[in-house]
């Protein structure tokens, strides 16, 4: 049976009674670009702005369970997919039964208006509204305690998660770029994604000199400088 997981635990049939009427089109990330004219100039000047966020459809049809009715199911759903059940945290991840192996970073979650297909079935749209990329599942972190080698089995650079273990001003390389952290609390993380720093949940703004680090597709060489112990690298390896 066709279904979606929401946060790693949430499946759409056996918890919400969804049934997935028709096949999940796959989005592709698609650049967004832009075409400059210039006088004297054979051609437009192409200038790549970034990626275009993904939006994906399922069409569905909502049925009673657990005592509840179908139109129950499709307001708790509702609501759960809004954010405003208490003590449920907001929905950030997607993972799609065609699509094996990958998950989406959700921004929003639309649904249509139901409407009644049988005395038991609700019939609706999801739309998500995700980040541009696909996220490899089951990916364990890396720790490096000395000098090696990251590889980088995606397709697009990957911004990572990486926690420096050390005292004081500390700086290790990816390839031919140097980061220098601050790091006075005997670690720190910087979340490349996000491009933020924190100890232990709290922001340091000044944790990190330079650009936020990243891995290229396939090979990339780590050299960690004097006074780290270790680095813990959660990758979040990704494809277009």
């Amino acid at each position: 049976m066709r279904s979606f997981t929401l946060n790693s635990q949430f499946n759409s049939a056996t918890q919400f009674g969804i049934r997935i009427l028709e096949p999940i089109p796959i989005p592709t990330t698609q650049r967004v670009v832009e075409q400059i004219e210039v006088d004297g100039r054979a051609g437009t000047l192409t200038c790549e702005l970034g990626w275009e966020d993904q939006n994906i459809e399922i069409h569905c049809a909502i049925s009673g369970i657990n005592g509840k009715s179908g139109l129950e199911m499709y307001r708790n759903f509702a609501a759960f997919t809004a954010g405003t059940i208490p003590l449920m945290s907001t929905i950030t991840r997607l993972e799609l039964s065609t699509n094996p192996g990958v998950y989406y970073k959700v921004k929003h979650i639309q649904l249509s208006e139901t409407t009644r297909l049988t005395s038991a079935l609700w019939e609706f749209t999801i739309t998500f509204t995700c980040e541009p990329f696909t996220y490899l599942t089951g990916i364990e972190p890396i720790t490096l305690t000395a000098s090696g080698q990251v590889v980088n089995p995606g397709l697009v650079t990957a911004e990572p998660v990486i926690t420096v273990y050390g005292t004081g001003t500390l700086t290790f390389r990816i390839n031919d770029t140097t980061h220098t952290v601050k790091s006075p609390a005997g670690q720190v993380t910087i979340d490349s994604a996000r491009k933020m720093c924190h100890v232990a949940g709290n922001i340091q703004t000044d944790a990190l000199i330079g650009g936020f680090p990243i891995l290229q597709p396939m090979s990339n060489q780590i050299t960690l400088g004097t006074g780290i112990s270790k680095l813990a690298i959660e990758p979040n390896w990704r494809n277009p």
